[in-house]
């Protein structure tokens, strides 16, 4: 009796061709060498994510930020430093490759447009979610104080954890929404 494949297994990688294999392979090394800058690296070596991050994060709270070398983005009048711990990259790792690996393989032509696309609005989705969890953290400061209690580290871990997930499934769903707009006859789970 032949084995047939399962539909599930072709949704994680609907085509197996050599591009879609040496792409995905790039996410990985990418998701390393992300990893690895991360785990090494001080706010001045991070400005590249800190920074805009600070920016957005002004334009959503009118809070102003002045970098200090080795600390980060420093709220000015406000209890707040943007730094390391808040640059995003393990959001920006797994968002990365949640897109790639269940989406590389629905471009038909273009893959490494594809793959660069993706690349690039994980990047940009990557600031606008940190930059709103960041938002939500001061606003849950500013609620513990009028509240008179004060906001522990797990509170606020728990909250960064939560937007993180909620904004990797609706990043999901919005993708697959794209691409199934994009070719409405191709079956994208």
């Amino acid at each position: 009796m032949p084995v047939r494949k399962s539909k599930s297994y072709r949704y994680l990688l609907p085509s197996t061709d050599r591009d879609t294999a040496v792409l995905l392979m790039l996410t990985v090394a990418v998701a390393i060498c992300v990893k690895l800058l991360y785990s090494n690296a001080g706010a001045d070596e991070l400005r590249w994510i800190l920074f805009p991050t600070a920016e957005l994060v002004k334009v959503f709270s009118s809070i102003s930020f002045l970098f200090e070398p080795g600390k980060g983005y420093v709220g000015l009048g406000a209890p707040i430093v943007i730094g390391p711990g808040c640059a995003g990259l393990n959001f920006f790792v797994i968002a990365l490759c949640m897109s790639n690996f269940a989406f590389i393989g629905h471009f038909e032509k273009h893959k490494l447009y594809g793959f660069l696309g993706l690349v690039l609005l994980t990047y940009v989705v990557t600031l606008c979610v940190n930059a709103f969890r960041i938002v939500g953290g001061v606003m849950l400061l500013e609620f513990g104080r009028s509240m008179n209690f004060a906001v522990s580290d797990l509170i606020h871990s728990v909250q960064g954890t939560l937007f993180y997930f909620v904004f990797l499934v609706v990043y999901f769903v919005a993708l697959r929404a794209i691409l199934k707009q994009r070719n409405p006859h191709e079956d994208i789970h």
